[in-house]
């Protein structure tokens, strides 16, 4: 829902998405969008739209949105969402949420301050995207947790990411060291990050690496060599490939 600044006016942004069992027969031609104010009923518009979305202008009242689908057969059952007034207040029903990853997976998990709620709605957009459409959403029922596969997070950028980390040493041992890194600011990911990888090298020797999760901001290598002077970096991937940083240097203590 976007607020004029200058009117009291909103363009309310609906998409939806068909229900699987839906059409009986045939292809779905389109969907039939009907609204009204909820305190007049008798003033009810109808749109066409073949499309999942569609984007309404309506005043600060209070409105009622159904969708239906239909094709030869007729109309499937409708789906209805109430859109609030401006001068409602609203109430924050999700107190916390957690998320968590692991190789495959994404976690999210939240604690509602009402415990009669059921039915959730999880959304996933990109940071930086513009276009009001260009989300992802699911349905959670009977659950406060949402898990979901990595790949559906994945940027389909084609670009690299514009620039890699910078490494930095911590807690220099005799054959151990600690190296961390910042995230690259968002306008330079072209997309979602899904790993790092740590190339480090002995003077005169071969290079080596370790890769980690995106969540990852620091990474303990082990079993170096004494006394010996290394070089690292840090390389960011997303989907289409990986830009490392600047090369930084550091020497392993003797004792």
């Amino acid at each position: 829902i976007e607020s004029s600044p200058s009117s009291r006016n909103r363009s309310v942004h609906l998409m939806w998405k068909p229900l699987k069992t839906f059409p009986p027969s045939g292809r779905i031609l389109g969907y039939k969008i009907r609204y009204f104010p909820e305190k007049k009923t008798a003033h009810k518009r109808t749109n066409n739209s073949t499309e999942n979305k569609i984007t309404l202008l309506l005043n600060e009242e209070a409105h009622i949105i159904s969708v239906t689908a239909y094709n030869s057969a007729g109309e499937s059952p409708e789906a209805i969402l109430r859109i609030p007034s401006i001068d409602e207040e609203s109430y924050q029903v999700i107190e916390t949420v957690m998320t968590s990853t692991t190789n495959e997976e994404v976690v999210v998990q939240w604690i509602a301050s009402e415990p009669k709620t059921t039915k959730y709605v999880v959304e996933w957009y990109e940071e930086l995207e513009m276009d009001p459409f260009g989300r992802s959403w699911q349905y959670v029922s009977n659950s406060t947790e949402w898990k979901n596969n990595k790949s559906m997070f994945i940027s389909y950028s084609s670009k690299n990411p514009s620039e890699g980390p910078v490494a930095d040493t911590d807690i220099l041992g005799k054959n151990e060291v600690t190296i961390k890194w910042n995230e690259i600011s968002k306008a330079k990911r072209n997309g979602f990050i899904t790993n790092y990888t740590i190339f480090y090298k002995p003077e005169d020797g071969k290079e080596l690496n370790e890769t980690v999760n995106s969540d990852v901001l620091q990474y303990r290598l082990k079993s170096l060599q004494a006394d010996t002077q290394y070089t690292v970096r840090i390389m960011a991937s997303n989907k289409a490939g990986g830009t490392s940083g600047e090369q930084k240097t550091f020497k392993t203590l003797k004792f």
